[in-house]
């Protein structure tokens, strides 16, 4: 299982690094292309044209499952 450190993108036309630091702290970059969701519990990602519209900073660390 992935804990997430950092829910983090950067956009490849404005330049906008945009994190969520928390559930539904959705956010868009300035120029409205990419958007990331999600805090620590997932991620999210949003595009307006194309997946490689955004380049992905996030962080993750793997973790025994809790059972």
């Amino acid at each position: 299982m992935k804990k997430i450190i950092r829910n983090a993108i950067r956009c490849k036309f404005c330049g906008d690094v945009i994190e969520s630091e928390t559930v539904h702290d959705f956010k868009f970059c300035s120029c409205k292309t990419v958007a990331v969701d999600g805090g620590h519990e997932y991620l999210r990602r949003c595009f307006k044209n194309f997946p490689e519209d955004f380049e992905d900073l996030s962080v993750t660390e793997e973790v025994e499952d809790a059972e």
